[in-house]
């Protein structure tokens, strides 16, 4: 009886904690799709957990705990989107996408959303955000696989990320989340989130971390108001 109630509570602690699906995503005819956009969603469309490809066309979609994931889409430019229920992702699973034509009215150009570069994801704020905004937290809110508190602190798959700067300087510390709140969004050029952050400089290339740092990149004509105040 006590064996039973021992492997109850370690299912049951496992099916609370972080986990974490790698697989690859493919063409029909077994083309590996580089940047193809991988969502985890719940079942009101929030997104729970954002991933690309790599360039071997290899996902790693890190799930947070406690998040009530329902279903998992795949989209690529070409291809028709493909939307799996949660339950029928597994690891290490391939998903091939089928190529897919439309018809476009009318072109409009726009830049690119979301942007991987090694262990950096830049996320244009143009891309996110919409009129209510205000401050920068508010369109870092929308940002898929980022979250804002109410003190204004980010985490990032459902992780706190472990330093947040402005042009590469770390200028508010620990009290950064009060200034993401009145950070005026339209200074804000891109987000990067840098993964697997290490700040100590000594230690880049030695030491591992698990937690991701956010840099806000400024538009061209806020970076002297910045640089002032630094100096």
């Amino acid at each position: 009886m006590r064996i039973a109630v021992f492997i109850l509570l370690l299912l049951t602690n496992l099916s609370l904690s972080a986990q974490t699906f790698t697989g690859k995503i493919k063409g029909k005819k077994g083309e590996l799709l580089v940047g193809a956009s991988v969502v985890a969603s719940t079942e009101s469309k929030s997104t729970v957990a954002y991933c690309l490809t790599s360039d071997k066309g290899e996902y790693r979609l890190n799930i947070p705990k406690g998040k009530n994931t329902a279903s998992i889409t795949v989209s690529y430019i070409g291809y028709q989107k493909k939307t799996i229920p949660f339950a029928d992702l597994k690891d290490g699973m391939t998903i091939t996408l089928v190529e897919g034509g439309f018809k476009l009215k009318e072109v409009k150009i726009k830049a690119e959303r979301i942007k991987s570069t090694g262990d950096t994801l830049t996320y244009s704020v143009a891309g996110f955000r919409q009129g209510q905004d205000r401050s920068i937290a508010d369109v870092i809110a929308k940002m898929p696989g980022l979250e804002v508190k109410a003190d204004g602190k980010v985490e990032y798959q459902g992780t706190p990320i472990n330093k947040f700067y402005i042009e590469g300087l770390d200028l508010m510390g620990s009290q950064y989340g009060v200034a993401n709140q009145n950070i005026s969004a339209d200074k804000i050029k891109s987000v990067q989130v840098l993964e697997n952050h290490q700040s100590v400089k000594s230690l880049r290339g030695v030491s591992f971390s698990e937690q991701a740092a956010l840099n806000l990149v400024l538009k061209d004509d806020a970076k002297a108001v910045w640089t002032g105040a630094a100096d």
